[in-house]
C-alpha cells in the first residue's frame, strides 16, 4: 500500500527546500523546526511498521484458516465416501433379501400348486349325494340312508338343523320322491 519508506524519490531533486546550495539573498529559507520532519519521518515509520505487522499476522491468519478449510474438506470427503459405501453395502443387502423373498414366495406358490394337484382328482365331477344323504354301511342295503336332520339339545328338545337357503339345492321331483321313500322305509322299520 505504502511501498518501501526507505526509497528515495527522484522529484524531490530539484525542489528548494531539499537543496544543500546557498539560497540567494532575496529568498531566505522558510525555517523549519527539524523534529517536525523527525516526528513525519517517525510516524511514516511506524506506519510501515505497523502496516507490515497487519500483513504478516492477515497471512498467518489466512494460512490457518487455509488449513482447517483443508482439514474439513478432507473429512467431508471421507464421510461423503463412507456413506456412499454404506448406501451401496445396503442396497446390495436389500437386493439380495429381495431376491431370497421371491425365491421363498416362488417355491410356496409351486408348492402349493403341487399340493392341488395331489389332492384334486384330474377330473372334476359332481357329488351325486345331497347334504343330508350318504351311503349305507357295511352290511346295510346299497342304498343311500337319510342322515338324521336333528340335533338333539343338553335340555333334551330336538331341534331341525339349520340350513342355508343360498347353498341349499332345490330338490327335483324324483328326488323329493326317493327321499319320502327312504323315509317311510326308516319308519317302517322302527
Amino acid at each position: 500500500m505504502f511501498g518501501d519508506c526507505n526509497t528515495y524519490n527522484s522529484n524531490w531533486r530539484d525542489h528548494p527546500n531539499f537543496s544543500w546550495k546557498p539560497q540567494p539573498p532575496q529568498y531566505q529559507q522558510p525555517t523549519q523546526t527539524p523534529q517536525q520532519a523527525s516526528n513525519l519521518e517517525q510516524a511514516m515509520v511506524n506506519l510501515c511498521k505497523v502496516v507490515g505487522d497487519f500483513v504478516g499476522k492477515q497471512e498467518a491468519t489466512n494460512a490457518r484458516v487455509d488449513q482447517r478449510m483443508d482439514r474439513v474438506d478432507q473429512r467431508m470427503d471421507r464421510m461423503e465416501s463412507m456413506l456412499n459405501k454404506r448406501m451401496d453395502e445396503m442396497q446390495n443387502d436389500m437386493a439380495q433379501k429381495l431376491d431370497i423373498l421371491q425365491d421363498s414366495i416362488s417355491r410356496l406358490a409351486n408348492l402349493n400348486t403341487m399340493q392341488e394337484k395331489e389332492n384334486s382328482p384330474s377330473q372334476p365331477y359332481q357329488n351325486s349325494m345331497s347334504i343330508h344323504e350318504m351311503e349305507a354301511k357295511e352290511g346295510e342295503p346299497s342304498q343311500k340312508k337319510e342322515i338324521e336332520e336333528v340335533i338333539t339339545l343338553r335340555s333334551g328338545k330336538e331341534v331341525d338343523l339349520p340350513t342355508c337357503k343360498l347353498e341349499h339345492k332345490v330338490e327335483s321331483e324324483t328326488e323329493k320322491e326317493k327321499r319320502e321313500e327312504i323315509k317311510g322305509k326308516k319308519k317302517g322299520k322302527t
